[in-house]
């Protein structure tokens, strides 16, 4: 009798852990902003700022750089030098989406997915961070020095699948 409410015990513990990995991988699955496939643009702030977009389909990627001296349009904030619309997007509580909105506004380019240094932070993050077998040192080491993405980390995956068939040749 005794080892019958051990093995029930166990099934339970079995069950509740696994309906908690379900729910966590649908949870991250939905915070997912890309699916792999589509065209994708991301916007690092590194003092300027890099706008990547890549091209999946045709296995390319094209990097545009937004000098940190540049103005843009933040909407109802006014116009703020590249390097200070980061800053401005976190002090705001906005994590990261003012880069967004004024990339989208200055240069009527969409932005997909953004990531923001903390203060504080002063390394880079250049397409070879992004892309390659380093990736996820890459990635992991800017989370823990404080750098703010809305990437999930399926999107994280996914990218770093795209960059495994990447060519450097395929990089403007």
């Amino acid at each position: 009798m005794r080892s019958r409410r051990k093995k029930l015990a166990l099934l339970c513990l079995c069950l509740i852990v696994l309906v908690t990995i379900f729910g966590i991988l649908v949870r991250t699955l939905r915070a997912s902003i890309w699916d792999g496939v589509s065209h994708l643009n991301v916007a690092v702030d590194n003092e300027d700022v890099v706008v990547w977009s890549i091209e999946p389909r045709e296995k390319s990627a094209v990097r545009i750089v937004i000098p940190k001296s540049m103005y843009l349009s933040v909407g109802p904030y006014g116009s703020y030098r590249a390097a200070a619309v980061g800053k401005l997007s976190l002090l705001e509580k906005k994590d990261g989406s003012l880069v967004k909105k004024a990339i989208e506004e200055s240069l009527a380019m969409p932005i997909d997915a953004t990531m923001v240094r903390k203060d504080g932070v002063e390394d880079t993050l250049d397409l070879t961070d992004f892309f390659g077998r380093s990736f996820f040192l890459t990635i992991f080491s800017s989370a823990r020095q404080g750098r703010v993405t809305n990437l999930s980390g399926i999107d994280l995956l996914r990218l770093w699948v795209f960059s495994l068939a990447l060519k450097e040749e395929s990089i403007r």
